[in-house]
């Protein structure tokens, strides 16, 4: 998708398996969404964005996780954002934060 306004590029995928039950009664599903975008003139306008859900269950048990990543770019380095939250049940039992700045060697 091309914004009319601006020029800005977004590219937009989305993955989503549903729900699968196994013969031994584990369900497991998936969704993705991964966001993709430019200006035309400003390369450092860069950004990917990517949220994923993982889904476990048999019977009563039940546990997710959700991966929320983003990632930019300066002149001098590249920055990757990253959070993961996991429950089990409507529990949430752990969240992590990553915020991470690399280096660019000649990228």
């Amino acid at each position: 998708m091309v914004e009319p306004a601006t020029g800005c590029q977004t590219l937009t995928i989305i993955e989503d398996t549903g729900d699968t039950v196994e013969p031994h009664g584990l369900t497991h599903g998936e969704t993705m969404e991964e966001v993709w975008q430019i200006a035309p003139d400003d390369p450092l306008s860069a950004r990917a964005t990517i949220r994923w859900e993982q889904r476990l269950s048999r019977g009563d048990w039940r546990v997710r996780t959700l991966v929320e990543t983003e990632m930019t770019a300066t002149e001098t380095f590249l920055r990757m954002q990253a959070r993961l939250t996991v429950w089990e049940g409507d529990a949430q039992v752990f969240q992590r934060d990553w915020d991470d700045l690399v280096p660019r060697r000649f990228v």
